[in-house]
C-alpha cells in the first residue's frame, strides 16, 4: 500500500489535519504520526501540560492545580457569563476577535452600555479577564485558561472607562440568569450597597446560578456585590501566598486566588508577578500579551475551577460547587477561616477530587527560582497609564481605581513571529528591552508582545447582518442542500464512523446532519461532511453562516469538533474551528471567506473521536448558508 508522511504549515494540530485527510475519497486513512519511546524510560506523570508558548510564565496556574484538573475535564460546555467591560470576541465594525480566543466557543450576549448585542470591548479588562476563564488553549499561541473548554458568555456593563451604573450591572446579572449561564463572573467592585443590585445577585442565585466576584482592589472591607451572601468573595495572593498588598478582607471574604504583584519577579522568570493573560490598550484590534494585578485577576481563577466542576458533575448544585471550593481550598494564614485569606486558596483538582476524581498528585508551592534569581523588583522603566484591576464605585457609579504601586515598573516582552505550526511547536523567540518612561507614574505593569494579527477566519456568536442576502448564481443556492433537507451538495465520510443525515436532533426542517459518537463505544475515528464551492470574484464581503449542535464526554484534546476551511488539493487555509464543547445546544458560528474570492475551496465539518476514553464526543449540523455584501 501507498504510505505518506505529511507535513504542514497551517496552525492546526496533528489530529486536525488527518480529520481533513481522512473526509479525501482517495485516502485509505490518515492519523498523527505518534512517538513509540524505549520500555525502560520512565513514563511521565498523568498531567496535561498545553502547547501555549508562554504557558511556563503562567505561574498562577500551577498554584491553583490547574493542569492536575485537565486531566478530568476543560470545563466543556458550562457557560460562564463574563459581566465586564464586554470581551474581543467577534470581528464587528471597528473591533476584532482576540486571536488566543479564536477557538474559544461564545454563545449571544449583550451591552448594556450601549443597548445592542455586541458586547465588544472597548477598554481591554474584560477581554484579559475572559482570558483567565477560557484562553484557547494547547493551539501553539500565548498562554491558557483556567476552563478553556467553557462556553464564555459577553455581558458589557462597564463602558470605555471602565465605568458604569449599578443599574447597568442588575440587568447585565438577570439577562446572564435567564441565558443559561451556569457562573456569573464579575471582576468589579463598588463601595456603597444597592438594593437593586442585591435583588439582582439574589434573583440569579434563586435560579441556581453560581456567583464569583472580587473582594476590591483598596485594602479594606471587601466591597459589592463580593459582600453579598449568595456571592463568592474572592481575593488576591502573590506569587508566594502572601495577602496582595492591594486585596480587600474581611468576614465577607470566601476564598483567595492568584491576582499578582507586579512590582516583583520572585520566581525569578524575568517578568514581573502579574497575571498574564491576553488582551489590548487602547485599539481594540491590536492584541498583546499584558501582565496586569488585582482581584479582579484573582475572581476568573474560582470562576474556572467551578465550571471544571460542573463540567466534571452537571448535576452539581451551586450550593454543592461552593462548599467544595471551600473545604479543599489550601489554608494559608491563621488556620481555619482567617479574614485575610478565607478558607484559603482555591485549588481545581483537589476540588474535581472531592467530586469523584483521582486524588491529585501534591505539587510543592510557591516552587523555588532559579539559584540565582532573588525576589527583587523588576528592572525597567516606569510604565504607562494603567489598565484598571478592578472597577471601583462611589455612589452607584463603577470607575477605575488607581493600582496601588509605589514606583511601578515594566518590562517589555516583544516575541519575534515564529514560523508556521508544525506537528511541534517551534519556540518563540523573546527579546526583552527597557521601555521608554512614560509621563504619567500611577500604573500598572504591563507585558507587551508584538501583536498577532487579527484572524481571517473565526467561530463567533453572531447572526448574519440584516443587510446581507444569500448569494444565488444561476438561479440556484452556491451552498448546496445547505439544511440538509434533500440529497446532494455534501459528500458524508463513509469511515469507520459514517456520518449521516439525522432526524434527531435539527435546527429547522427535518434534517440535520450528525458527525461522531453520540452514544455507544469510543472508537478512533474521524466522521465529516464536506462540500467544494467557488467564492465569486469581486464581491465586498463573503461570510459562511453555520449552526452546530456539539455533544461530548471528554476532554479537549482527547477529542475534536472541527471547522476548517480547505484548498483544491485538500490541504487546510483557514481553520474556523478545532475545540470541543458539550454545550447540547445550537450555536452559530461564522467563517469570514472574502479572502478566498475567485478561488475554489472546501466547507469541512468533523469530529475526531481519539478512543480510549470511553468518552464520546458528537456535532449536529445545520442550516449552512454563504451570505455575501457586493
Amino acid at each position: 500500500m501507498g504510505l505518506y508522511l505529511v507535513s504542514y504549515e497551517a496552525d492546526a494540530t496533528p489530529e486536525t489535519v488527518a480529520a481533513a485527510y481522512a473526509g479525501e475519497p482517495n485516502v485509505v486513512f490518515a492519523e498523527p504520526n505518534y512517538y513509540a519511546y524505549a520500555s525502560d524510560v520512565p513514563a511521565e506523570p498523568l498531567v496535561f501540560i498545553p502547547n501555549d508558548p508562554y504557558f511556563d510564565r503562567q505561574w498562577n496556574l500551577q498554584a491553583i492545580q490547574a493542569p492536575q484538573a485537565w486531566d478530568y475535564t476543560g470545563g466543556q460546555g458550562v457557560v460562564v457569563a463574563v459581566i465586564d467591560s464586554g470581551i474581543a470576541y467577534e470581528d464587528f465594525e471597528n473591533f476584532r476577535r482576540a486571536p488566543d480566543l479564536a477557538n474559544t466557543v461564545f454563545v449571544p450576549g449583550y451591552d448594556f452600555v450601549n443597548n445592542d448585542s455586541h458586547a465588544n470591548d472597548d477598554f481591554g479588562h474584560g477581554t484579559h479577564v475572559a482570558g483567565t476563564i477560557a484562553q484557547s488553549t494547547n493551539n501553539g499561541r500565548g498562554v491558557a485558561g483556567v476552563a478553556f473548554g467553557a462556553t464564555l458568555m459577553p455581558v458589557k456593563v462597564l463602558n470605555a472607562r471602565g465605568q458604569g451604573g449599578f443599574d447597568a450591572l442588575a440587568r447585565g446579572v438577570i439577562f446572564a440568569a435567564d441565558h443559561g449561564a451556569r457562573v456569573i463572573n464579575l471582576s468589579l467592585s463598588g463601595r456603597k450597597s444597592s438594593q437593586l443590585l442585591q435583588d439582582a445577585i439574589q434573583y440569579a442565585a434563586d435560579k441556581g446560578v453560581l456567583i464569583v466576584a472580587a473582594a476590591g482592589n483598596s485594602g479594606e472591607a471587601v466591597e459589592y456585590p463580593a459582600a453579598y451572601d449568595p456571592v463568592i468573595a474572592v481575593g488576591a495572593v502573590d506569587y508566594r501566598l502572601q495577602r496582595a498588598r492591594y486585596s480587600n478582607f474581611g468576614h465577607e471574604l470566601d476564598l483567595v486566588a492568584p491576582g499578582g504583584d507586579t512590582r516583583v519577579d520572585a520566581n525569578g522568570d524575568g517578568l514581573p508577578d502579574g497575571i498574564l493573560q491576553e488582551t489590548f490598550q487602547g485599539d481594540p484590534t491590536r492584541f498583546a500579551l499584558y501582565n496586569m494585578e488585582g482581584t479582579s485577576m484573582a475572581a476568573p481563577h474560582v470562576a474556572g475551577v467551578a465550571a471544571l466542576l460542573f463540567a466534571f458533575n452537571p448535576t452539581a448544585t451551586a450550593a454543592q460547587v461552593r462548599q467544595v471550593l471551600k473545604i479543599t481550598a489550601q489554608d494559608l494564614g491563621a488556620p481555619g477561616f482567617d479574614e485575610n485569606y478565607g478558607y484559603g486558596l482555591v485549588q481545581a483538582a483537589a476540588a474535581l477530587a472531592a467530586m469523584g476524581a483521582q486524588a491529585p498528585t501534591e505539587t510543592p508551592w510557591p516552587l523555588s527560582p532559579a539559584p540565582s534569581a532573588t525576589a527583587t523588583a523588576a528592572t525597567s522603566s516606569p510604565s504607562p497609564p494603567t489598565s484598571i484591576d478592578t472597577a471601583t464605585a462611589t455612589q452607584g457609579i463603577a470607575t477605575p481605581s488607581p493600582s496601588a504601586t509605589d514606583t511601578p515598573t515594566l518590562t517589555r516582552v516583544i516575541a519575534m513571529p515564529s514560523p508556521s505550526m508544525t506537528s511541534t511547536p517551534t519556540p518563540t523567540r523573546v527579546i526583552v528591552a527597557p521601555s521608554p518612561s512614560p509621563t504619567s507614574t500611577p500604573t500598572t505593569t504591563r507585558v507587551v508582545v508584538a501583536p498577532s494579527p487579527s484572524p481571517t477566519s473565526s467561530v463567533t456568536a453572531t447572526l448574519p447582518a440584516s443587510t446581507a442576502t444569500p448569494i444565488v448564481t444561476g438561479g440556484e443556492q452556491l451552498i448546496l442542500n445547505g439544511g440538509f433537507e434533500a440529497e446532494g451538495g455534501w459528500i458524508f465520510s463513509q469511515t469507520r464512523v459514517p456520518a449521516a443525515y439525522s432526524t434527531e436532533i435539527v435546527r429547522s426542517g427535518r434534517r440535520s446532519a450528525r458527525l461522531g459518537i453520540v452514544s455507544g463505544q469510543d472508537l478512533y475515528s474521524y466522521s465529516s461532511v464536506h462540500q467544494t464551492i467557488t467564492i465569486p470574484a469581486g464581491l465586498q464581503r463573503a461570510v459562511l453562516h453555520y449552526w452546530t449542535y456539539p455533544i461530548s464526554r471528554d476532554i479537549y484534546p482527547n477529542d475534536l469538533q472541527l471547522v476548517l476551511i480547505l484548498d483544491e488539493n485538500f490541504r487546510i487555509v483557514a481553520v474556523a474551528d478545532q475545540s470541543l464543547s458539550n454545550a447540547r445546544q445550537w450555536l452559530p458560528g461564522s467563517v469570514d471567506l472574502t479572502r478566498f474570492a475567485g478561488r475554489t475551496i472546501t466547507l469541512y465539518f468533523g469530529v475526531y473521536n481519539g478512543g480510549g476514553t470511553g468518552s464520546t464526543t458528537a456535532m449536529y449540523l445545520d442550516d449552512v448558508e454563504l451570505v455575501i455584501e457586493r
